[in-house]
């Protein structure tokens, strides 16, 4: 709560805080100096004032954007357009914001029917009803999209967690693309365009669908790749598991990948 309350110091003098709350999650502190002076109640009044005008600020300013409380959002907007490679100080962002996880991550992308609908006067209600359906998620909007990384996932994917997002898609006329499943947030670029991907063919293949697995799509991605004129990178549509054992061989220069090939050619 943002309700201001009396600490004292060492010294004679005291300190009047009032927490700084960001969308219900605490994002620093307000405080006030006092010196041979009484707290009144004014001061409690004027300092939650100042409170609300910052909080404001806060919501609206994106120079704030790294501020505590609104640090997962700009962590997630940097990853997107890839400048946490250009940033030095972005792993210790990371470490400090609630996106510090690499276990059982996906991202979703959402779209509306009508790009018109993404109004600011409804942003709020539409992240409010996401996190019913995946409570441990952190969605942002981007361009015409809703961008969300999901945590945990697959503990939440019951069939009562499919049914309450088949109602959130109907509800807010949505098309939702979600990614593979991966490790580690730096890696989340890759698997937004994952997900973008899933949107893109899925509605091309199956006009009156509206959730599409990028599982299911990944083979026509790849010959989307492959004949486009851009620089292709075959490896993003390798399985991860053999990402990892090749990238085990090189640490412990062991051979396991090789013995996995010579399993299956004999």
């Amino acid at each position: 709560e943002r309700t201001p309350y009396v600490v004292g110091l060492e010294s004679d003098a005291k300190v009047l805080v009032s927490p700084v709350i960001i969308r219900g999650k605490y994002a620093g502190a307000m405080v006030m100096f006092f010196k041979n002076t009484e707290v009144t109640n004014q001061h409690l009044e004027l300092l939650l004032l100042a409170n609300e005008v910052l909080t404001e600020i806060i919501l609206k300013i994106p120079m704030y954007k790294y501020i505590r409380g609104n640090m997962n959002e700009g962590i997630l907007m940097d990853l997107i357009e890839g400048r946490d490679k250009e940033n030095a100080d972005f792993k210790s962002w990371v470490l400090e914001s609630e996106l510090n996880t690499s276990d059982n991550l996906c991202v979703m992308v959402s779209e509306q029917d009508d790009a018109k609908l993404y109004q600011e006067v409804i942003k709020d209600s539409l992240r409010d009803d996401l996190y019913h359906v995946f409570p441990k998620s952190h969605a942002i909007f981007y361009g015409n999209q809703m961008v969300v990384l999901c945590m945990d996932l697959k503990k939440a994917k019951t069939e009562q967690g499919m049914s309450r997002l088949k109602s959130f898609i109907d509800k807010h006329a949505l098309r939702i693309g979600m990614s593979d499943f991966f490790q580690g947030i730096e890696n989340f670029q890759s698997y937004y365009f994952q997900a973008g991907a899933a949107i893109r063919i899925g509605s091309m293949i199956h006009d009156q669908k509206r959730f599409f697995s990028y599982g299911d799509y990944k083979f026509f991605h790849l010959l989307e790749q492959l004949s486009s004129d851009g620089k292709n990178n075959l490896k993003d549509f390798v399985y991860s598991g053999l990402l990892t054992l090749e990238k085990y061989d090189r640490q412990h220069q062991s051979e396991l990948f090789d013995t996995l090939k010579t399993l299956i050619d004999y």
